[in-house]
């Protein structure tokens, strides 16, 4: 569906500064992207200058968490 989020995606909420929520919309907005793009690209940015790999453990334990997202998606869209 349209405004479903994807099955391998997780909603993350946490309290940041009102400057730098600011500085985020200003610079989403002339890049013309969102806030969520923006944050996903500096954090993704940021851990791949890290060094920050999964193992195949992580990478079974993603594969599991899709699956059982699939199936609470498919049970409540057969429930409603």
């Amino acid at each position: 569906m349209a405004n479903e989020a994807a099955l391998d995606s997780k909603t993350t909420s946490f309290y940041m500064p009102l400057e730098l929520h600011k500085k985020l919309q200003r610079e989403a907005r002339r890049l013309r992207i969102s806030v969520n793009a923006l944050v996903t690209f500096i954090l993704e940015s940021e851990l791949k200058r890290r060094g920050v790999e999964l193992t195949a453990e992580d990478y079974e334990e993603i594969a599991r968490q899709v699956r059982k997202n699939e199936k609470r998606r498919l049970a409540a869209r057969h429930a409603g």
